[in-house]
């Protein structure tokens, strides 16, 4: 669920290290979102089908090769009301799983 492409989505091969070091293989190419982050979060909610991703947010990788991801949504609450959120989570890509 939070592994990382090898390679673009188009087939067109591998990504270049410049490229990995930022995370951008860990997003989507048809709209820059992680799927696996969004599924992670549609999870809990109490509307999954409420969610809409506002962005997604990654860091290029730190010493151990991890990405810090932010995702910024809407969702109904309980009471119907949309509300707004951010959530940070880390990726490994090396171990393909989120780390929080």
């Amino acid at each position: 669920m939070g592994a990382c492409a090898e390679t673009e989505e188009d087939g067109r091969g591998s990504y270049d290290a410049e490229e990995r070091r930022k995370g951008f293989h860990c997003l989507s190419q048809w709209d820059g979102n992680h799927d696996g982050l969004e599924a992670l979060i549609r999870d809990r909610l109490n509307d999954p089908g409420s969610m809409e991703t506002i962005v997604t947010r990654i860091a290029p990788a730190d010493a151990q090769g991890d990405h810090r991801i932010q995702l910024e949504f809407t969702a109904k609450n309980a009471l119907g009301g949309r509300v707004r959120h951010t959530t940070t989570h880390y990726i490994s890509p090396a171990e393909g799983r989120f780390l929080t």
